[in-house]
């Protein structure tokens, strides 16, 4: 998951073919891998039908302490004011190349780097405008 300056959006699955379970293990990471793999449940069309996946869910959710599974957690990213103050970040309208659905993200966001510079990081290749 991406974490940075008020930018928060998980694309790393996407981008390296691991899977939303990958970090889980035990019962979490079977119920996870049903639920967001093989079922498919978070998708607008799941392989699954609607009691199959809530059951799933539910389990998911005994397993883990309350928590849903990870493919259903989407923060919803912001510009912070260090984006919009050093970079000039804007919200702009994207294509979330996991679900296919208009989101919007950070046109810059600020990110200090571990020998105390700067950089202004635009979404680059994970931003597709909407409606094209």
């Amino acid at each position: 998951m991406v974490v940075s300056a008020g930018f928060m959006f998980d694309y790393s699955y996407a981008d390296n073919g691991e899977s939303a379970c990958e970090l889980l293990d035990g019962a979490a990471y079977g119920l996870c891998n049903a639920y967001c793999e093989a079922m498919d449940c978070d998708s607008e069309f799941p392989a699954a039908n609607e009691r199959a996946c809530n059951r799933v869910a539910d389990n998911y959710a005994r397993a883990t302490d309350g928590e849903l599974p990870p493919c259903e957690i989407r923060i919803e990213p912001v510009c912070s004011e260090l984006d919009i103050a050093e970079c000039s970040g804007e919200l702009i309208s994207c294509v979330d190349s996991e679900t296919g659905e208009c989101v919007e993200l950070c046109s810059f966001r600020f990110v200090e780097l571990p020998d105390g510079s700067s950089v202004c990081e635009p979404p680059g290749d994970r931003c597709f405008p909407c409606g094209n």
